[in-house]
């Protein structure tokens, strides 16, 4: 946050042109919009900006450190505005995109809520305190470390580091210990997969905060690479060349965006190609499971042409002997197994799969069977059968967030 308030610091003032802007600025043309939000009468002195700008150093690092301690010193009062700015600007852009995406948060949790240390009935103090009691927190050269290395960490983690100011880790197990205060006994925790090595941080702290490590659970996730056919995306935060969220849900739709997503394993790269997600043939899964549903719905409509409603029961069907959609039947039969095991697993990978091997069925009975062709008895017998089969394709698709459509 500091970062990208003085990035729209820096876009205020004009300090610097596109070339010489910062390396570990934010570049990208939404901080100039985000500046343009600001009041052109709140910035400071013009003959100060020389002065402000010469002499930093020249790691790119410690030269953006160092102009956002300059201009914290500088204007506090403007600091604070922009930086409010900023975060309601950037924080709003990401709701409405998770909203097009059908995502939905009850609540925005943010992590200055857990106070700071100088504040002793804040949350981190609080659990900072804890762990000291708990013998699991320690002081050494003016740091506080956690012994993590009882959980089988390969060493002991800071806490606070020698200048006083706490560590993400820090912040984290406060997080954490405020959610079971809150009453939650399934912590899950969709976390980066370079991110595997605090699992242990996090689970010792929560057996030194007094809970079970078992209440923890982290979905650790890989990088999507966008492709546009054989071309990859290429993407930078810093430098502000990206493709959104909103720009691929434009371009394919929502639906199209979340099965892609939820198509492929957690913990497993995800090469996303926009072209494929596009097409309408057999190999773009979408499309094949939402042309399998639609097959049926169409079929049904025909049907309806010559009869007055669909048939609601075999019971009705003269030649009771008759099965004609058995394996279809035995496949759909599993829809419930498959759900409970994805919601076990948080896998919901497991659905698409088993929608790919209904639809695959019901394609190749489709083509192989002129089903209106068939004895009034046996449409009847097909027709329930089949309407099983729609009703399973359309609630697996309603768990993945994804319309079933009637027409394509």
């Amino acid at each position: 946050m500091d970062i990208l308030a003085a990035s729209v610091w820096l876009r205020l003032h004009n300090y610097f042109d596109d070339k010489s802007f910062p390396e570990s600025g934010y570049k990208g043309k939404y901080i100039i919009d985000i500046a343009n939000q600001i009041d052109p009468n709140a910035k400071i002195d013009s003959s100060k900006v020389k002065n402000i700008t010469s002499g930093l150093p020249e790691d790119a690092e410690e030269q953006i450190d160092a102009l956002i301690k300059i201009f914290k010193e500088e204007d506090i009062s403007l600091w604070e505005q922009i930086k409010k700015v900023s975060l309601d600007t950037v924080l709003k852009s990401i709701e409405e995109d998770l909203k097009a995406f059908k995502v939905d948060f009850d609540n925005w949790y943010y992590e200055s809520s857990l106070g700071s240390l100088q504040d002793s009935g804040s949350k981190i103090s609080q659990a900072i305190d804890q762990l000291k009691t708990s013998g699991l927190a320690y002081e050494e050269k003016g740091a506080i470390w956690l012994n993590t290395e009882k959980a089988g960490d390969d060493k002991n983690r800071v806490l606070i580091r020698d200048d006083g100011r706490p560590t993400y880790f820090a912040a984290d197990l406060a997080y954490h210990k405020d959610k079971v205060d809150r009453g939650f006994d399934r912590l899950i925790n969709v976390w980066g997969s370079d991110h595997h090595g605090y699992i242990k941080r996090i689970e010792a702290s929560l057996e030194g905060l007094g809970f079970s490590k078992n209440k923890l659970h982290v979905q650790l996730v890989q990088f999507a690479n966008l492709y546009q056919g054989k071309e990859k995306v290429k993407m930078s935060t810093r430098s502000g060349s990206f493709y959104t969220l909103k720009d691929l849900i434009k371009e394919i739709g929502v639906d199209a965006a979340r099965f892609y997503y939820l198509s492929k394993q957690a913990d497993q790269h995800l090469d996303f190609d926009i072209e494929l997600a596009k097409s309408q043939n057999k190999e773009n899964l979408i499309f094949y499971i939402q042309y399998a549903h639609a097959r049926i719905a169409s079929l049904q409509s025909k049907y309806l042409e010559s009869n007055k409603s669909l048939p609601e029961n075999l019971d009705t069907i003269k030649d009771g002997s008759y099965l004609a959609c058995d394996k279809l039947i035995h496949e759909a039969s599993k829809f419930p197994g498959v759900v409970e095991r994805s919601g076990e697993t948080l896998q919901p990978h497991i659905i698409v799969f088993y929608l790919r091997d209904v639809a695959q069925q019901l394609h190749s009975y489709y083509n192989d069977k002129p089903i209106l062709k068939e004895s009034k008895e046996n449409q009847e017998s097909i027709l329930q059968s089949l309407s099983l089969v729609k009703l399973v394709i359309s609630n697996g698709l309603n768990l993945l967030g994804i319309e079933a459509l009637e027409k394509m």
